[in-house]
């Protein structure tokens, strides 16, 4: 069976045709036939229904005929005034359907005046007819890139070729050249005349820097504040009381300390800013994943790729683009990159007047468990059971519902069980609720390093979090210094140093083990880090220093030292068992039978790698739960099983 496309010429013309009724019909006039109504189109989209050569080429000549009033017609819905009401689905559907007119009557616009001089209607090979037809009304059309304008173009100079192309075999050969470049200066010309006036366009031809359109790339609001101010409408829509519950759980978090761990229990009287003043947004690589030729797990092949610092723009691109609610979004991210917080944030900030949105931490959610139900596992966690799935999609159906799912590793890396398949389901997922007529978007986040685990659906957006570079550690260390100022004042803490810090630039790259030198350096009594600390000293002080703030947390051992360097051998044993496994994380399985086998202590691997701060735990929810360990940065692995081999 032929795949239907996600938007032809034909549906668009048909969604425009709801907005402005009527607009079909004048169409028809003004070609003379009515070739364009919608049931006659959908038939031979569906059925493959034969027209007659001579009525083919009728309604290919109704575009090359000087008559300019069709052409006009398109050109008509493309005016901003358009696009001030709609909002949420609606408005989702006008901008898709409207950048469909946009590509075509571009073609059509400069394929009748190339031709207009020209005796065409004796040319006409009516046994090309067909295929000219499907080329311009039947193909699918290409929609707005999250990645880059330059990306959209190349998108339209393939469609526009290929029409141009059975176009020529029609008219037996005497279509120009350059008619090609034409169209795609005529496209990209009209498509910067609305960037200034819809703000969806402009974002979009923002992206890989348009010169354009730059005005809109300015610096990044708080905790991703634009992301709210560019996708909310100017409709105040009162929320159901089950959305307004939904609401309050996702915003909740913007007033939380940026950081969630409790620097009081290790025993530093040190505060952070909330999230809404401390997050800051991480710079990123974007590519597609296309016939398997990227290998999104490795980092050489990332080295490619070109960093961005504008995070909250691409997300706008993507939310707005029409591959948001066919392809899930994968973002990437090492341990400790900050992907929780960043979703956490993202459910903050899109505006409920267009956006309803569900977080789904995947560790806390049944593993074996089919999307939807995963779903409803998190809302009646986030809501304590005060909604249901198909209560809040009646209730958002104006609405674009956004499913963030958190820590696809928990499940691929912690259980025993096969979700290869997982992208593939969220995208299943998507083209049902898409069926219903009720679309969804999907963010999927994961550790980078298993990411070769899992089938990555062809044509999906893959976004990798980059690590902090010296500026952003500097801003990071200012706002800690700025929640901190009057415990600094009173020589409670001392002041950090951004210098300090910049030079452990390896470490300090990423939030949480910018987190953990900071909660160091926090310590008085911990000595000083600086450039002139060697590696080894300063692998050697963070543990000591973090082992034994875990040591006195449960217990005050009559011999602290010696609890410190039996912990310190626990860990060495970890790291040294994911090496020798040629793996970077280990499971509590199994590192209980490495401890067992070498001190003789049954079931240890749980109790001794769970407390670590510098120690990712991933969990999944079977039916016991099930996790794994993998060090905050490889680094310190290698070095504890170094020191194990010692």
């Amino acid at each position: 069976m032929r795949r239907q496309p996600d938007l032809s010429f034909a549906a668009a013309l048909r969604i425009l045709d709801r907005h402005e009724p009527g607009l079909v019909d004048k169409l028809d006039k003004a070609l003379g036939f009515t070739l364009l109504t919608a049931g006659t189109v959908a038939g031979l989209a569906s059925l493959g229904t034969p027209i007659a050569p001579l009525g083919l080429c009728a309604l290919v000549w109704g575009w090359v005929d000087q008559k300019n009033e069709a052409c006009s017609l398109l050109r008509g819905v493309l005016k901003p005034a358009r696009f001030k009401s709609p909002r949420g689905r609606e408005r989702r559907e006008l901008l898709e359907a409207a950048h469909g007119a946009l590509v075509v009557s571009s073609f059509l616009d400069v394929f009748r005046e190339s031709l207009a001089t020209r005796a065409t209607k004796d040319l006409m090979r009516q046994e090309h007819a067909k295929a000219a037809f499907e080329a311009i009304y039947l193909a699918e059309l290409p929609t707005p890139s999250s990645q880059s304008f330059q990306e959209n173009l190349s998108a339209v100079s393939v469609w526009a070729g290929i029409a141009s192309e059975k176009a020529d075999r029609l008219l037996n050969g005497v279509v120009p050249r350059e008619l090609l470049s034409q169209v795609i200066s005529r496209y990209e010309s009209r498509f910067l005349e609305l960037a200034a006036d819809v703000s969806e366009f402009a974002v979009w031809a923002s992206l890989g820097e348009h010169a354009a359109t730059r005005r809109v790339v300015e610096a990044q609001g708080e905790a991703l504040s634009r992301l709210e101010v560019l996708l909310r409408s100017n409709d105040d829509t009162e929320l159901d009381q089950d959305l307004r519950a939904l609401r309050r759980s996702n915003q909740g978090i913007l007033s939380e300390p940026v950081i969630a761990a409790d620097a009081e229990k290790y025993g530093v009287d040190v505060t952070f800013p909330t999230v809404e003043r401390g997050f800051i947004a991480p710079h990123y690589k974007v590519a597609r994943y296309l016939l398997q030729s990227a290998n999104v797990a490795s980092e050489r092949w990332w080295d490619d790729q070109g960093r961005h610092a504008d995070l909250d723009l691409m997300l706008t691109a993507y939310f707005n683009s029409p591959e948001a609610i066919r392809l899930p979004l994968l973002v990437l991210g090492h341990p400790g990159a900050g992907k929780s917080l960043l979703t956490k944030v993202i459910a903050a900030r899109l505006p409920d007047s267009d956006y309803t949105v569900i977080r789904v931490p995947l560790r806390n959610v049944e593993a074996t468990a089919p999307i939807i139900d995963q779903v409803q596992q998190a809302l009646d966690r986030s809501t304590h059971r005060r909604t249901s799935w198909s209560r809040m999609a009646q209730q958002s159906a104006d609405t674009i519902r956004v499913i963030l799912l958190d820590g696809l590793d928990e499940l691929l890396q912690a259980s025993h069980i096969d979700r290869r398949g997982y992208l593939q389901e969220a995208m299943e997922f998507q083209r049902g609720e898409r069926n219903q007529e009720q679309p969804v978007a999907i963010i999927v986040t994961s550790r980078t390093l298993v990411a070769d685990r899992v089938t990555i659906p062809d044509g999906t957006t893959v976004v990798k979090l980059t690590d902090f570079n010296r500026a952003q550690i500097r801003d990071w260390v200012t706002r800690r210094n700025t929640a901190n100022n009057r415990a600094i004042t009173e020589r409670a803490i001392p002041s950090l140093n951004p210098a300090d810090l910049t030079d452990l630039h390896e470490l300090a790259a990423q939030p949480l083990l910018l987190l953990m030198l900071a909660l160091y350096a926090a310590d008085p009594e911990s000595p000083k880090l600086g450039a002139d600390t060697s590696t080894i000293t300063l692998y050697e002080r963070l543990i000591d220093n973090f082992t034994r703030r875990e040591v006195l947390k449960s217990d005050r051992p009559s011999d602290l030292k010696s609890a410190v360097e039996k912990q310190v051998e626990r860990l060495s044993i970890a790291a040294l068992g994911m090496f020798n496994r040629g793996i970077q994380y280990i499971s509590d399985v199994e590192l209980s039978d490495d401890i067992k086998a070498l001190h003789n202590e049954p079931n240890a691997g749980r109790q001794l790698l769970g407390r670590f701060f510098f120690v990712h735990s991933a969990e999944a929810v079977l039916h016991e739960r099930e996790i794994s360990y993998e060090f905050l940065h490889a680094s310190f692995g290698e070095y504890l099983a170094a020191l194990h081999r010692r």
